[in-house]
């Protein structure tokens, strides 16, 4: 099974980013946000997983970090 999503563009403007992405149809989507700090380790967002619901239109999503 290929990515879930396919990335079509990234905007970067510190602290914001912006991402496009090509989701599936009609599915119940999950995810949390991972960031580096400058020594690299992996800093898992906490609270509960972020969900979308994607439909047959396009959309749009704003999600933020949870501390």
């Amino acid at each position: 099974m290929g990515p879930l999503f396919n990335l079509t563009q990234s905007i970067a403007q510190y602290p914001n980013w912006f991402i496009d992405v090509n989701l599936p149809k009609n599915e119940l989507i999950e995810y949390k946000f991972v960031k580096k700090d400058l020594s690299g380790k992996v800093i898992w967002e906490s609270g509960t997983n972020h969900v979308i619901q994607t439909s047959n239109i396009a959309g749009s999503d704003r999600s933020s970090w949870q501390n």
